[in-house]
């Protein structure tokens, strides 16, 4: 078996957790997919990670946050409600590790907003 392969024990283990296209989890990035291995492969369970809080959706996530990280390009995560992201948030900073958002779009809706790779914006 490859590494990257799942057995379908594995698979029903984490079918909770990933958003589903026709019962094949839509995750391209093989990192992920590596640290699913590795947690399953470990024994470790995933509610009893330590330091780490689980929500329902991106904006009980962001509930008093001081900054938002985006480190995934999921779908769920690229049409968010801003002015509601903004609402939920202790502090409108954004981070986006994945360029999901424009800088543009994020700074007239009040976030202090840094994506990585696309060089000095000029004022």
């Amino acid at each position: 078996m490859s590494d990257l392969m799942l057995s379908q024990a594995q698979m029903r283990r984490i079918k909770p957790y990933f958003p589903l296209s026709r019962g094949i989890p839509r995750v391209d990035d093989r990192k992920i997919i590596s640290g699913i291995i590795f947690v399953l492969r470990n024994g470790l369970r995933w509610r009893e990670l330590p330091d780490i809080t689980y929500c329902n959706d991106a904006y009980a996530c962001a509930d008093g946050a001081d900054a938002l990280v985006i480190v995934t390009e999921w779908v769920q995560f690229r049409a968010l409600d801003l002015p509601r992201l903004k609402l939920a948030m202790k502090q409108p900073v954004v981070v986006d590790l994945r360029n999901v958002y424009r800088p543009e779009e994020m700074t007239q809706a009040g976030f202090t907003y840094e994506s990585v790779g696309r060089g000095k914006r000029s004022n």
